[in-house]
């Protein structure tokens, strides 16, 4: 692929101009973000729709563009994965757009940009870019293209550096990690004042945009979506009698062994007092991590009996999570997780499960309380007796109310969280994007 595309830098934009009211898309990824399982769900699929999409400002051509180092464009790993993303989104072009660093870095800007703008037929193109590095990348390949930036901003970066380091903020962090927090802020700025509209994922996050001084007319709201809904009764009745479960109480986890989902001193903690209030409640972790996970649930003293752990390839994972009676979404209460919507709250409503979250204030959790699409819980920092409460009352209201609280979730995946809802948005956000270039 590598070799075929800087073939392709040299060539001459095609003949042939482009009506003026036609622009082509290009959503540009970058920073290895390409081999990530969530690219699936939140890039190829989102852009399905817009290609396939009729009404107003539809893009003329839409382009998924993966921005990586040349050694990586060139890899088997790469091929396999553009192979993969080609066959999910029929009618969207994926690439792969290689670039050499240090000195000859603004050369590679310059001959992806004529590559670009030859895919593109010389039409105006719009970026949409995840991350601030992709926004800064779009200014270099902009070139002649009258087109614009839209800047997807779905995560507070600066406040995950720290995060990561074990900092809940600024203010008592070592030297090294506010250096690391304020270059990505930085960067953060310096995208900021490249790009046109501003979308993000939450309440937070677009609060905590207005505060780095993004205007309310720049700001955009598209949540992290699914294609369609996932939940069947079928499909529910085929995972549980699979996975051995017909008769259990199923609590869902589907995500990676990190620090920040909170598995040893939130998730496990309380299942293990769900397992004792109740002979009935069952773990189902879907993960990557499945000798880790079995690890972490012997240390928290859980049979393993209680608990099904097991690996499922992208596409079977809401099925599976169809099995389950809710989905545990257990976060510590951090600035970051009060500020962040993870893609797996729009995975759990469209498998019909009802959500768990932790008690730690947030948009969140008063989404869940008001849409009546789950149950919020006390973990950290509690009493063993007050997690056996907890746990006592969530058990009861999954085995009282758990199909109402299934029909509730799937109503708000219908009404709020399925990406063909916010095509108009994000087209909106598109031609504004133009709009603010052609007044430049």
């Amino acid at each position: 692929m590598a070799t075929e595309v800087a073939v392709d830098l040299g060539v001459r934009f095609a003949r042939g101009a482009a009506p003026p009211d036609e622009y082509a898309l290009v959503h540009l990824v970058s920073d290895h973000d390409a081999f990530m399982d969530l690219i699936d769900s939140q890039v190829l699929d989102h852009m399905v729709h817009q290609v396939r999409q009729d009404g107003a400002g539809r893009p003329a051509k839409v382009i998924v563009a993966l921005l990586e180092p040349l050694s990586v464009a060139r890899s088997s790993r790469m091929r396999a994965r553009l192979t993969s993303m080609r066959q999910r989104a029929s009618g969207v072009s994926v690439v792969v757009l290689p670039y050499v660093e240090g000195t000859l870095g603004r050369l590679s800007a310059r001959l992806l940009s004529l590559y670009l703008h030859r895919l593109t037929r010389g039409r105006p193109i719009v970026f949409h870019c995840r991350g601030a590095r992709s926004v800064l990348w779009a200014r270099e390949l902009a070139g002649r293209g009258a087109g614009g930036v839209v800047a997807d901003i779905r995560g507070a970066w600066s406040e995950e550096v720290l995060n990561e380091r074990g900092y809940d903020g600024p203010e008592l962090a070592d030297a090294a990690a506010l250096g690391q927090y304020h270059g990505a802020l930085s960067r953060l700025h310096a995208a900021l004042a490249v790009a046109g509209p501003v979308i993000s994922v939450s309440e937070g996050m677009l609060d905590w945009l207005r505060q780095r001084g993004v205007h309310e007319e720049r700001l955009v709201y598209v949540p992290c979506c699914v294609n369609r809904i996932a939940f069947s009764e079928e499909a529910r009745s085929r995972r549980r009698k699979e996975l051995g479960i017909e008769d259990k109480v199923v609590f869902a986890y589907a995500g990676t062994i990190a620090a920040y989902q909170h598995i040893e001193d939130g998730l496990l903690p309380f299942f293990a007092a769900a397992s004792r209030v109740s002979s009935r409640a069952h773990l189902l972790c879907i993960t990557k991590d499945v000798e880790k996970m079995r690890a972490l649930v012997r240390a928290a003293g859980i049979p393993e009996s209680r608990v099904t752990a097991l690996r499922a390839e992208q596409r079977d994972v809401a099925e599976y999570l169809c099995a389950a009676d809710c989905g545990l979404l257990v976060r510590g209460p951090t600035r970051l997780t009060r500020l962040t919507l993870p893609v797996k709250f729009a995975e759990y409503l469209a498998s019909g499960l009802p959500v768990v979250v932790s008690r730690i204030g947030g948009w969140l959790e008063d989404r869940v309380a008001r849409g009546g699409i789950g149950l919020a819980i006390d973990c950290f920092s509690a009493s063993e007796q007050k997690l056996r409460a907890e746990a006592a009352r969530v058990c009861e209201a999954l085995e009282e109310r758990g199909e109402d609280m299934r029909s509730a979730a799937l109503e708000m995946c219908e009404r709020e969280f399925l990406w063909e809802r916010y095509v108009p948005t994000v087209r909106d956000a598109y031609r504004a994007a133009m709009g603010r270039t052609a007044n430049a």
